[in-house]
């Protein structure tokens, strides 16, 4: 029998938005997480965007799912945002025929079509760099600034 990934993080400090928590406990796949994080040494449900550590905040980036969050971290580079939704570069740089219709492209995996634009839009216009979650070429890199 194998364990179960989840297992390996309950003694993690937790940062979740409430309305994913809400959610996640209904999920037949999150209810040994839920449970996990009231039971974790620390543990914050968020209503907004939280500075968890000196350059490092937690975003809400509502839209592919209800709490989605994005990492915010200061650099010498400067700002870089972990999009914390499905994306991929072409998401926040699109075609210029497409620019002609909207900024940026919202993730196609969504809950709130809506949400999820202004969410992507938030992200490009508030990064200097952007590291979308389902980027290939974000892996490949060796150092990220």
């Amino acid at each position: 029998m194998s364990i179960p990934s989840w297992i390996y993080f309950c003694d993690c400090h937790f940062f979740i938005f409430d309305e994913k928590f809400s959610i996640c406990s209904f999920v037949a796949n999150f209810v040994f997480l839920a449970g996990s994080i009231h039971e974790s040494p620390g543990s914050d449900l968020l209503e907004g965007a939280k500075e968890i550590a000196d350059g490092v905040e937690i975003l809400p980036t509502p839209g592919h799912t209800p709490g989605c969050q994005s990492v915010v971290v200061e650099t010498q580079e400067g700002k870089a945002i972990i999009a914390g939704f499905c994306s991929i570069d072409a998401n926040f740089y699109p075609t210029e025929e497409v620019k002609k219709r909207m900024e940026v492209i919202p993730p196609t995996q969504h809950s709130n079509l809506m949400q999820a634009y202004a969410s992507a839009l938030e992200v490009k216009k508030n990064a200097d760099i952007i590291l979308p979650l389902h980027e290939a070429g974000v892996a490949k890199r060796k150092v990220i600034p």
